[in-house]
Formats: C-alpha cells, structure tokens, sequence
C-alpha cells in the first residue's frame, strides 16, 4: 500500500514541477482580414519592421497585380502611406519600426483612389502608427 502511494505521489509532484516549467504561451490573436494587420497580431509575429509584419502575415499585399510595371517608383508601383502621409514605396517600409506600428491596411487601387486621388494603380498600404 505504501509503496502505491508513493508511485501515485511522485507522479503528481511530477506533473506540477512539468507544468510549472511551461513558458506562458500567447494564444494566437484574431485574424484582422486579408487586407489588415493588427496591432496584436504584429507583436505575436514577433517581427523587427513593418515590411517583415507584411512578408509574414499577409505577403499578398505586396504582390504586384497582373499586367504592373516593374519600374520602382513608377505608377505600377504600391504606394506606401505612414499615417495620412504619402511615405514612399514597399522598400520604406524596412525603416519603419514594428513596435510603433498600430496597423497595416491594404488598399486597393480604387479605394486608394478614392481617399487619396489618382496615381495608385497598384493600391496602397497604409501604416498607422500608436499615437
């Protein structure tokens, strides 16, 4: 009998000291869509800049659409906003650092021309940041 109770015992001091040496695990945040980043999921990413945010969870933003120029800075090229401000193309977006980041949101070119007039034919991403 003793010996059973010893068996039961170590298995359940076992048990606690395994559990107790498990790093607090962040559960994985919520999706913003196909065509926004959040705040939550940038710092689960654990990424350095916002180009790296992008490339990891939504590559497709940077995706150039079918029949684009491939001269940088051209109209066939995404546009990239910090805040309301026009901040230059996808290459700026390694200077921007993640942990100031609020969002990222994509634009498509109609909607990016709407809000910001013409010249956006490849949409634009937009990078919000913490105020």
């Amino acid at each position: 009998m003793r010996r059973w109770f010893f068996v039961l015992g170590s298995m359940l001091l076992l048990a606690g000291s395994a559990q107790a040496q498990d790093p607090v695990k962040k559960e994985k945040p919520k999706s913003g869509g196909a065509n926004l980043i959040t705040q939550a999921e940038i710092e689960y990413a654990n990424v350095g800049t916002a180009y790296d945010a992008i490339k990891r969870l939504r590559p497709r933003m940077l995706q150039r659409r079918v029949g684009s120029s491939t001269d940088e800075g051209s109209a066939g090229e995404i546009v990239v906003y910090l805040d309301e401000a026009k901040y230059g193309y996808p290459d700026q977006l390694n200077s921007i650092v993640a942990t100031s980041i609020k969002e990222i949101r994509y634009y498509s070119p109609s909607d990016a021309t709407t809000k910001w007039g013409t010249g956006h034919t490849e949409g634009v991403i937009q990078v919000i940041t913490k105020k």
